[in-house]
């Protein structure tokens, strides 16, 4: 069985295989750059790896011995996985309008637990959920929070506004701060 051949084997049974490593990527990109491609050239550029990778122009594609056609191939490729993944992120998000939308988005999680929580959601200036983080777990009736700890994240993730949340092991399940 030749090189391409092999690619378009792992290709066809990624979702067997599972995860993704260097080999499957060699694998996507050969099957991108053609039945021109060596294991070399296709290796090369997997050993990049994918934040590399999707930044390369195709200039730089070709710097590493694409052909023109080949590197518009893989530069496409690589257009459409940042395109899915700006996609998917804004797909994805939570967006909380009100005090019942924020209750809604972690009241199954917070409910039922034997200790006190601080949890915090971060969110961009759409309101959208970015990040969200347990800042402390406390003990049966108690949970002690400093500020600092709460913004120390919200700066790390750009947040514009946050959403605090405070359980009640007690039985009412939720407080938002």
């Amino acid at each position: 069985m030749n090189y391409i051949a092999e690619a378009r084997e792992a290709i066809s049974s990624y979702h067997v295989i599972g995860g993704v490593s260097i080999v499957e990527m060699q694998s996507i990109l050969a099957v991108l750059i053609g039945p021109k491609t060596t294991p070399e050239l296709a290796g090369k550029l997997a050993s990049l790896g994918i934040k590399k990778l999707v930044n390369l122009t195709l200039t730089e594609l070709q710097a590493y011995g694409l052909s023109k056609s080949q590197a518009q191939k893989v530069h496409a490729g690589c257009l459409m996985a940042r395109s899915y993944k700006n996609t998917s992120l804004q797909e994805d998000r939570y967006t909380i309008r009100s005090p019942k939308d924020a209750a809604e988005y972690l009241m199954d999680e917070l409910s039922g637990i034997n200790q006190e929580h601080f949890v915090v959601a971060y969110l961009n200036i759409k309101n959208q959920v970015i990040h969200k983080e347990t800042i402390f777990i406390g003990s049966l009736n108690a949970s002690i929070v400093h500020p600092r700890e709460i913004f120390r994240v919200g700066v790390k993730h750009s947040a514009a506004s946050i959403v605090a949340y405070h359980s009640h092991p007690s039985g009412n399940p939720l407080t938002i701060v």
